[in-house]
């Protein structure tokens, strides 16, 4: 802001000169209407002073006492009477008015002089010969214009009426849509759900003396073996969900891999699966582990277990015997300690595998 206090100062000066030069101008101008007006005409307008001039000395102006011939008062004449005018057989000619363009500033000035002298004596007026009477002109009359014999009148068309349009059925009236307020109640919604009947649970099957089937008198959903737990912090967690979600790195993955890995190196092992296909084993693997470590030992899934391994036999027809499942649970129990799985899950692992155990492997004959 301080860098703007000389500009500032210079346009404030600026605007003071052009003030004064505008309003001297106004001055000059106006002394200029004065002179004129007073009647002293070009000479008093020449000789006038310049008020603003400082350097030439102002002299007195001389005072002029009015005279009664320039401030006297021409008192109003009545018209004469005139005389009859003598008609005249020549008339002299009226004098051209002098065109205004010819008039020069000087005789202007002149004329406002020789405004205050008296005025010249009137013309003596001419009499003038009485009007004579003009002789009459014959005005040609146009004819009337010959009358056309009138058209005959012709019958107007009968407007065909349309035919009658029925209305278009009206819409029921909508009610207006009022947006929701906050200060609104909140409404309560009731639901009404129809009655459904209670469910009586199935009658257990009776267990039949004759079968072979230990759970014979269960149902698929009892529980022989719960799944193996395992300690994460404080809290005990299912071993299925501590692989998949809690522990450091993909332990599902890892035990999966390593676990059919193993069986598939294992000769005494591998020679059970070879036969069914390349995907058998890593199918059989998965829903083995999924079943043991999440939901545990049921009788349905026993009896799903019993049948798929019933006809399963080596390059050399041998059934599953105890041997070969012994090397499956340590092929499984190997995979899951190199992944972190401590040896008290370990043992709950093997007592929910205990009853697989009489399914799977088949009775030695003796």
């Amino acid at each position: 802001m301080s860098m703007l206090w000389p500009y500032l100062l210079i346009l404030a000066g600026a605007s003071l000169i052009i003030g004064a030069l505008i309003y001297r101008r106004r001055i000059i101008a106006r002394a200029a209407e004065e002179d004129y007006d007073g009647g002293y005409g070009e000479a008093a307008y020449q000789q006038r002073e310049d008020p603003w001039d400082v350097e030439r000395p102002r002299e007195p102006e001389p005072t002029q006492e009015p005279t009664p011939e320039r401030w006297a008062v021409e008192p109003a004449r009545m018209p004469e009477p005139q005389p009859e005018r003598s008609p005249e057989p020549e008339r002299a000619p009226e004098p051209t008015p002098t065109p205004w363009a010819e008039l020069r500033r000087d005789d202007t000035l002149a004329g406002e002089a020789r405004s205050f002298a008296a005025p010249p004596p009137p013309e003596p007026v001419r009499p003038v010969a009485a009007a004579q009477p003009e002789a009459p002109v014959d005005i040609p009359v146009e004819p009337a214009p010959v009358s056309r014999p009138a058209e005959p009148i012709r019958a107007e068309p009968t407007p065909v009426e349309p035919a009658p349009v029925e209305p278009a059925p009206v819409a029921p009236p909508v009610a207006p849509r009022t947006e929701p307020r906050l200060d609104d109640p909140t409404p309560t919604i009731t639901i009404v759900l129809p009655a459904t009947p209670a469910r009586v649970p199935a009658p257990a099957a009776k267990p039949d003396p004759n079968s072979s089937d230990p759970y014979a008198g269960l149902p698929d959903s009892h529980v022989l073996t719960e799944p193996p737990m395992i300690r994460w912090g404080e809290t005990e967690v299912l071993l299925h969900d501590w692989m998949r979600y809690y522990s450091d790195g993909n332990v599902w993955s890892g035990v999966l891999t390593s676990f059919t890995e193993s069986v598939a190196a294992d000769p005494f092992v591998a020679s059970y699966f070879t036969s069914s296909g390349d995907g058998t084993l890593a199918r059989h693997s998965l829903s083995a582990l999924i079943m043991l470590t999440s939901d545990g030992v049921t009788v349905g899934a026993l009896r799903q277990m019993k049948a798929a391994h019933a006809g399963l036999v080596n390059e050399h027809g041998d059934p599953i015997n105890a041997f070969v499942w012994n090397r499956l649970v340590q092929a499984l129990s190997n995979a899951l300690t190199e992944h972190g799985v401590r040896d008290a899950t370990l043992v709950k692992l093997g007592a929910t595998l205990e009853p697989l155990r009489a399914a799977i492997v088949a009775p030695v004959k003796h």
